[in-house]
């Protein structure tokens, strides 16, 4: 299997290598779980970069995003010149590294969604985080 990580990854650095692109950020947060992934979105198709959780709360600042986005950027051996966009949603920590990295900042409809979503959920968010810590402990064992 790590084999054919290493392969792919070559694969999609000779795809990128000089190629315009957005990066798409997707994160995800519930009540246990916080995660990212980076696609890398060019005129010849999308591909995932990297997906990684986080681990606590303060990993998720913009200058923990920024140092995972060079340190995906370096892997990748993709130059910020070629950045033209980062699509993703519109909060602060998105805002903060378009601001800081000079790349335009598209926002994502599907923030909007996801919090009209969880704002219908609001009534039943007692039992759905009931239901998390469950699941979190029959995954862990404990």
């Amino acid at each position: 299997m790590i084999s054919l990580v290493g392969v792919v990854d070559v694969k999609i650095m000779h795809e990128l290598s000089g190629e315009k692109f957005a990066l798409v950020f997707d994160g995800f947060t519930d009540a246990a779980e916080h995660a990212i992934a980076i696609f890398a979105a060019t005129k010849n198709g999308i591909r995932l970069l990297a997906f990684s959780p986080f681990l606590d709360e303060a990993s998720m600042t913009a200058a923990e995003h920024i140092e995972f986005l060079d340190m995906v950027l370096d892997h990748y051996k993709l130059d910020i010149a070629n950045m033209v966009a980062i699509v993703a949603d519109n909060m602060e920590t998105n805002k903060a590294i378009s601001r800081r990295i000079s790349v335009l900042l598209i926002g994502c409809a599907a923030h909007r969604f996801n919090l009209a979503v969880r704002k219908w959920l609001e009534p039943q968010m007692h039992l759905i985080k009931k239901v998390s810590a469950l699941m979190k402990k029959l995954k862990t064992g404990g």
